[in-house]
């Protein structure tokens, strides 16, 4: 089983997966969420996160 938002490697060419899509992405590419950590978000679920939110 996948574990979503777990590191892959390290180093500057370090890969997280997004926990929404599940993409493998450079760290530069994701943020932790706050009150979940060690769960990272790409930029463009995040955006479609707030998208959301706004719709409420």
């Amino acid at each position: 089983m996948k574990l979503l938002g777990r590191r892959r490697s390290a180093g500057t060419d370090e890969l997280l997966t997004c926990g929404c899509c599940a993409r493998e992405l450079p760290r530069t590419a994701v943020h932790e969420l706050g009150g979940t950590p060690g769960v990272y978000v790409c930029r463009r679920c995040a955006a479609w996160m707030a998208t959301r939110i706004g719709r409420k």
